[in-house]
């Protein structure tokens, strides 16, 4: 995500998960694309983001990462589409009162 390349299935996630406004997005952008650094991180700093949105963005990020690995041969639709899924599903386990994480 450096420089004008942003990932744009993060950038889906944090407008239509998590309600971020295309304005704080916006600012959050130029302020990374100028220090570097962690685009979670810096909607954090700048206020944009709640600790627990911020927790459920590095949960995405993990099982996006982790998936996309297991799924070598999937086109990157549907790596994406599975990995939101996984995303949910990790999401309902984790509220599960029967189940530890």
């Amino acid at each position: 995500m450096k420089g004008n390349r942003h990932d744009n299935h993060i950038l889906q996630f944090l407008q239509e998960e998590l309600l971020i406004s295309t304005s704080e997005i916006a600012v959050a952008l130029r302020h990374f694309e100028r220090s570097g650094g962690s685009l979670p991180m810096v909607l954090y700093q700048y206020g944009f983001v709640t600790i627990e949105q911020l927790s459920r963005i590095f949960d995405w990020q993990n099982i996006r990462c982790q998936f996309a690995r297991f799924q070598p041969r999937l086109g990157l639709a549907e790596t994406y589409l599975s990995a939101v899924n996984l995303y949910y599903l990790f999401f309902i386990l984790r509220k599960s009162p029967c189940l530890m994480f």
